[in-house]
């Protein structure tokens, strides 16, 4: 009896070691969210602290901040979805801050406070990806539990906002905003997860949102996506991440220049792209997935102003979505395909 106790012990104990190994292998980033505005006076230090934060400890945080339209007039770039993060985290004062879910102070937050929370076991792996065309934000995104939870109050939540600002400066002083929220896709609620099994990843392909007329984007080449997994319940964040910029927003040096066709869409074995060029250009070729990975590469080399057809074996491609990159110089062009078999 005692031997067969002994046993199972040991088997918990293994387990725990392989759970504990798992976790430690997958880095946790902390996720803040600030709560601020323009026309707050005590969020100028609460702000120039959690910067100084940052800048000492680069890649180890992802950040977001959601501008108020209080105190004061307001701060013009508040938007009904921080206003429901506020009403999720009943903030009723700023500046604020949340770390992964729990209330800290931005005034006296420190590099140690963020290395206790980074060192907190992950519990989950989130690999995400973006492109930004033509005002229209594409995200995909795998998220991968580390242990069972049949629960279904995980949200998944993404949201797009601009690394530096500052056409929002106001009446406290401040003249730059760095990771201000802009959208939450599709919306504040975020999209469940359902029950997680542990190392069952979950997709979430082609979430999109087009910012549209009125939108406060000053630049959108300075647009950044953070991905996270929040417990509806508690309120922690299980994991966050920076998405990787999957394609550059499409910008066109001379009018003329760029792909004019590409077909057929969805593709089988072949595909072609028809491009245009007005003057010389270095012409290369790429395909990539949804996790940033190539696939496929051309280098077409210098051609002279003209129209071209480029074929594209796309034989070896399994079923799914893809990304045509046609660099023309130094400047990207893209499109989306479906390759379906």
């Amino acid at each position: 009896m005692k031997k067969t106790f002994t046993l199972i012990v040991a088997l918990i104990g293994v387990a725990f070691a392989g759970n504990a190994q798992q976790n430690q292998s997958t880095q946790r980033i902390p996720l803040h969210e600030g709560f601020s505005s323009s026309t707050c006076g005590p969020c100028v230090s609460a702000n120039i602290n959690m910067q100084n934060v940052f800048n000492a400890n680069p890649n180890k945080y992802t950040s977001i901040k959601y501008q108020m339209n209080w105190p004061g007039s307001g701060d013009i770039y508040y938007t009904s979805e921080g206003g429901s993060r506020r009403s999720y985290y009943a903030v009723n004062s700023i500046p604020y801050l949340f770390v992964d879910g729990t209330n800290f102070s931005p005034n006296s937050y420190s590099s140690l406070d963020l290395d206790n929370n980074y060192n907190v076991p992950a519990e989950m792996t989130i690999s995400a990806t973006y492109s930004v065309i033509n005002k229209v934000v594409t995200v995909n995104t795998v998220y991968t539990p580390l242990s069972n939870n049949s629960s279904t109050i995980i949200r998944g939540q993404t949201a797009v906002v601009e690394k530096t600002t500052t056409a929002n400066k106001s009446s406290n002083g401040e003249t730059l905003f760095h990771n201000v929220m802009k959208k939450m896709m599709p919306n504040a609620s975020g999209i469940g997860l359902g029950a997680l099994t542990a190392n069952t990843p979950i997709n979430q392909n082609n979430l999109t949102y087009t910012f549209g007329t009125g939108a406060t984007v000053e630049n959108y080449n300075n647009l950044a996506v953070i991905v996270f997994a929040q417990n509806n319940a508690d309120k922690t964040v299980l994991q966050s991440t920076w998405a990787t910029l999957l394609t550059g927003v499409t910008e066109i040096e001379k009018p003329g220049n760029g792909i004019t066709a590409l077909f057929p869409n969805p593709a089988s074995n072949l595909a072609n792209v028809s491009y245009q060029l007005t003057e010389n250009r270095n012409v290369k070729l790429s395909i990539v997935n949804v996790l940033g990975e190539e696939v496929y590469a051309a280098n077409e080399g210098e051609k002279a102003p003209g129209n071209y057809d480029l074929e594209i074996n796309t034989s070896s491609l399994s079923n799914g979505i893809y990304f045509v990159n046609l660099t023309l110089g130094n400047n990207t062009h893209t499109s989306k395909i479906s390759i379906e078999k």
